[in-house]
């Protein structure tokens, strides 16, 4: 598991130096500190980050709209705009390029949290089960976002209003949420939900029978409800 890497676009140094600061208190590694398009592009294919704070107007021939489309297009990159007083045109064309938030200017820490906090978790929706590439969970550890790679988890398990994630390094992780929000953002054909209370990675499955499945050396029971739809075979 590690910390989302993310990288900044913003021309205005002070407003740059704040983000970096706000960033770094909530735990994020920053990768890059880019002032153009150009810094930009050899920032993401250089460092590989997990999330772009964009702003719409950098003071170059091509603005942060023109870097959006590269991201989406091409990198598969998800992005925040950053804004202040842009006109409604360029709002329309910036709202086109579909970034997962707007990020007015000037903001809080906390203001910045929500916003990636939303923004994430969108995308966690929306790439899971779409893109072959993305091979992880972004779970909300204290106020950052964290990634726990899928073949790194053995099960979940439901404790009340968290979820415990017992994790094949021997490691574990609690985070608030309950099955019906998490269900949807790991990959259908490697994860079977086999009780109100536990998620299973069908790959860690060593055996399994009619009323209990064997994982990482400890057997979790099958409900009653979960026994006629669980195939033996899928796991």
């Amino acid at each position: 598991m590690y910390s989302l890497k993310i990288g900044i676009v913003e021309d205005e140094v002070i407003i740059a130096e704040t983000i970096l600061l706000y960033l770094t208190r909530l735990g994020y590694k920053v990768v890059f500190n880019a002032l153009s398009f150009k810094e930009a592009i050899l920032g993401i294919e250089t460092q590989k980050p997990d999330l772009i704070l964009l702003d719409i107007n950098l003071g170059t021939e091509k603005n942060g709209i023109d870097l959006g489309r590269e991201l989406k297009e091409k990198y598969k990159i998800p992005f925040i705009f950053l804004t202040a007083n842009s006109d409604p045109a360029t709002l329309q064309k910036a709202k086109q390029v579909k970034p997962l938030a707007f990020l007015v200017k000037p903001f809080t820490q906390n203001g910045l949290y929500t916003s990636i906090e939303i923004a994430m978790d969108n995308f966690q929706t929306i790439t899971t089960n779409k893109e072959k590439d993305v091979d992880y969970l972004l779970v909300n550890i204290g106020k950052r976002f964290s990634k726990i790679l899928f073949d790194n988890i053995y099960y979940l398990e439901n404790n009340h209003i968290y979820i415990d994630i017992i994790m094949a390094d021997g490691k574990k992780e609690t985070i608030r949420g309950s099955f019906s929000e998490i269900m949807p953002k790991l990959p259908q054909n490697q994860f079977t939900q086999i009780s109100r209370s536990h998620i299973v990675n069908d790959q860690y499955v060593g055996e399994m029978n009619k009323e209990t499945v064997l994982i990482g050396g400890i057997h979790l029971p099958i409900s009653r409800r979960k026994k006629s739809t669980i195939s033996l075979n899928k796991m």
